[in-house]
């Protein structure tokens, strides 16, 4: 499976793939286009079309965040900054994970 070239249409566990390769794809799809399919959805859309069917359909309406009370001091989240060309793409992604989940963005181990 790895290297080998696959039909748009060819199921990709009947090409040979395991859940490890689709991982993989997971984790490149993340990288290279900046959304994040979640497994469950590769598995039951286990083809190129639908894969790229999953990534063309528009993102889901951001739910309305509510308005910080009269008088508070909260301030709304600066927006991540996008990858400069040629930029580290890895770091903004790990930037934009670690903002959904309300870290730093930085890791002290990479």
């Amino acid at each position: 499976m790895d290297g080998a070239e696959v039909d748009v249409d060819t199921n990709f566990f009947e090409a040979g793939a395991n859940s490890i390769h689709l991982v993989r794809v997971q984790r490149r799809i993340a990288e290279d286009f900046g959304q994040e399919l979640s497994v469950v959805e590769m598995f039951d859309r286990p083809t190129i079309r639908h894969l790229a069917d999953l990534l063309d359909r528009p993102a889901p309406a951001a739910a309305a965040e509510p308005s910080p009370a009269p008088g508070s001091s909260a301030r709304p989240e600066a927006p991540t900054e996008a990858p400069s060309a040629g930029g580290d793409r890895r770091q903004h992604h790990e930037r934009r994970r670690a903002a959904r989940r309300g870290g730093s963005g930085t890791n002290p181990t990479g």
